[in-house]
């Protein structure tokens, strides 16, 4: 009893100790000193503990609010993020549950959220079912099913059917791979549904409607709804798994399709965003293949070069009914249009005009050039213009730092509704900069 009682005042003492050095850090400023006063608080699995973590990320959100240096503010949170999530006792569990529920931070429930599937237990599965069935914020809430998909809880399969109607792209994401987990046949018919105007995703629900059902009607809303139509007791007759996993695997039908250095180009409704900074006459590092057996096209070796070639590649196969803008940076943003243009032949034409004039110049203004970007899109505006946006670059920003370049990008795209995708050109590029941006709005990152 006398060594137990000895090892509960030894860890009382520490704990006190590190408390008062964790308020000092923070009262004197010291950023190295703040996110190492953090880590310390991993040693004490408590609520005294998790109570401090709290703490700080609200009062880093009042910095960010007062414009506080946004890197520092980021490592800071990295450091609380990873303590949040090596906590294991129940009752500190329990407590971190009931900030998921209801913090005024919706930041820091954005990290107890994401962090819930290594934290575990009833406590923070009750939590997570709650807030997966009334929040309001996307973001929250699709980290709340990836927690709950990767706990495997069996009662989140209504939730996960009822969230694939969801506005936002990155919650029907999450519900649609929330349902496949649990072979939810209740999906397949709002997983139809989306196909009528998702066409970001069509790829996507159409797999997943190839993985719930065994047949392929690629992507085409009309001709899955028909089929649907006329299925009875579907669930009875439904092909084994091994079977609907099969389906996946067979031929899909030619066609011609826009690709953009090597990527489907999903989206009708698209912005090309084209670094022209000096930098871009310089030799490509790749080039672009031959199709059906055919030698690689002769297009010249610069970056400009390839750049236009698959521009125009991917805008010449647009569908009919689609639109596009070009926009260019370097230290000014030029636009090919100030509103989306129909992907019509005379429409085209003129872009091709256009972008054989093209001139390089010095500067990157790559905050620009998105800002631009996203005006046309219609960022501001109930309904979207556009809803994806590629971004073709060499280098890296000039003007701005990547942090704050990504800190205003989450600010213009703060609902989260226009995907973002980054191409990478060249050797000379913050490859880290593009894959945060493309992957904090729903996007892919490729480097060529």
């Amino acid at each position: 009893m006398r060594w137990c009682l000895l090892l509960v005042l030894t860890l009382v003492d520490n704990f006190d100790r590190a408390k008062t050095a964790f308020r000092k850090a923070f009262k004197e400023g010291d950023a190295q000193a703040q996110r190492d006063a953090v880590r310390s608080m991993g040693k004490f699995d408590r609520v005294d503990a998790a109570e401090l973590l709290a703490e700080a990320w609200h009062d880093s959100d009042v910095r960010l609010r007062n414009k506080g240096d946004a890197e520092v503010e980021r490592k800071l949170r990295d450091a609380i993020a990873l303590t949040i999530g090596s906590f294991a006792e129940k009752v500190t569990v329990r407590y971190l549950s009931r900030l998921l529920r209801a913090h005024d931070s919706i930041t820091l429930r954005e990290v107890l959220a994401a962090a819930a599937w290594r934290l575990g237990g009833d406590d923070m599965k009750e939590a997570l079912l709650a807030v997966a069935a009334k929040e309001k914020s996307a973001l929250v809430l699709s980290n709340a099913l990836v927690s709950l998909r990767a706990m495997g809880v069996g009662e989140a399969r209504t939730v996960y059917v009822d969230r694939l109607g969801h506005p936002h792209w990155r919650v029907r994401r999450e519900a649609m791979k929330g349902a496949l987990a649990l072979d939810a046949v209740e999906a397949i018919a709002p997983l139809i549904e989306l196909l009528r105007d998702d066409g970001l995703f069509k790829d996507e629900i159409n797999e997943a409607l190839v993985r719930l059902t065994g047949v392929d009607k690629h992507g085409d809303f009309a001709t899955w709804s028909d089929w649907w139509s006329k299925q009875r007791d579907f669930e009875k007759k439904r092909p084994a798994l091994k079977d609907r996993l099969a389906a996946l695997e067979k031929p899909k039908p030619s066609g011609t399709v826009a690709v953009l250095y090597g990527t489907r180009v999903a989206s009708k409704r698209v912005i090309f965003l084209v670094d022209l900074s000096g930098s871009m006459t310089e030799k490509a590092t790749w080039q672009p293949e031959g199709e059906s057996g055919q030698p690689p096209p002769r297009i010249g070796t610069r970056k400009i070069d390839v750049a236009r070639y698959e521009l125009k590649r991917a805008i010449g196969r647009l569908p009919a009914d689609g639109s596009f803008n070009v926009l260019t940076y370097e230290k000014k943003v030029k636009k090919f249009a100030d509103a989306m243009a129909p992907a019509t032949k005379e429409n085209r034409d003129e872009l091709y005009a256009w972008m054989d004039a093209w001139e390089t110049e010095g500067g990157t203004d790559t905050w620009g050039g998105l800002e631009s970007a996203l005006g046309v899109a219609g960022v501001t505006r109930s309904k979207l213009d556009a809803d994806t946006i590629y971004l073709i670059t060499d280098g890296k920003p000039t003007l701005g730092t990547p942090e704050w370049i990504l800190g205003k990008v989450r600010e213009k795209n703060e609902a989260g509704k226009i995907i973002i995708h980054a191409v990478g050109v060249g050797n000379d590029l913050d490859a880290e900069f593009l894959e945060r941006l493309a992957e904090e709005n729903g996007g892919s990152c490729t480097i060529r």
